[in-house]
């Protein structure tokens, strides 16, 4: 079975621009951890997969001496950035994840790396986007296990979906990932649990939309119409 990772505009929550209102808690946590890097000067951000730029509307508002770049591959997503007045002096482009260039002081990858089968492939590219000295933020399903999970899955819960196999929520293993990025001559590699503070319901009309429950120690736990728990965690590289 050949499943890929495909975008399904009309089951996105990325062109609707009431979710530019809502601050999603991932976000919160991106740009906190951001902003303890950021000083006084100009800096250069790219959001490699932006969607439709909730990220970077976020970062704009709070932190104006970051200029900002958005690709994406799917083109409905980058028109809604493009038309929402909030990110006029944001850069977008439609771009498949491979064919970005440049060389930046921040680059962010959130809730895209999890579509890759691989790592090895997509962290070389990230990593030959960011300068010496720059920041790379990876959100992605690292599992604290020495195990790699690969997710195939078909929601036949909708028209627009039935009987189409996908792939997405790839689990990689932090194990996994230190041991390739050793030999990188990195100054610093971390990874830090993305905390889930808000109580998320479930959605019984859409079978994969993400939800939480409560574990043994009270901590919201992240999961889908999947059943896989999301370990949501923050990858961040200093090169």
């Amino acid at each position: 079975m050949k499943a890929k990772y495909i975008t399904l505009p009309k089951l996105s929550p990325y062109i609707d621009f009431k979710k530019y209102k809502i601050f999603k808690e991932n976000h919160k946590f991106f740009i906190k951890e951001l902003s303890k890097l950021v000083k006084k000067k100009e800096y250069k951000l790219l959001d490699v997969g932006c969607g439709n730029g909730q990220l970077l509307y976020q970062i704009v508002k709070r932190l104006s001496n970051i200029n900002c770049i958005g690709t994406d591959r799917e083109f409905k997503f980058i028109e809604t950035a493009k038309k929402f007045k909030g990110l006029k002096n944001v850069h977008f482009e439609t771009l498949d994840f491979y064919k970005n260039k440049g060389l930046y002081d921040f680059v962010f990858c959130t809730s895209v790396f999890q579509i890759f089968q691989e790592y090895k492939k997509p962290l070389n590219k990230l990593l030959s986007l960011v300068k010496d000295g720059g920041y790379i933020f990876v959100d992605g399903l690292f599992n604290s296990h020495d195990v790699e999970v690969r997710m195939q899955y078909c929601d036949n819960s909708n028209k627009h979906a039935k009987n189409l196999w996908r792939r997405d929520w790839s689990q990689h293993s932090i194990k996994s990932i230190k041991s390739f990025l050793k030999n990188k001559k990195l100054k610093q590699i971390r990874f830090k649990e993305v905390p889930m503070e808000k109580n998320i319901k479930f959605n019984n009309k859409i079978h994969v939309n993400q939800y939480t429950f409560r574990d043994a120690k009270n901590r919201n736990l992240i999961t889908n119409g999947t059943n896989i728990i999301l370990n949501r965690k923050l990858l961040i590289i200093k090169k």
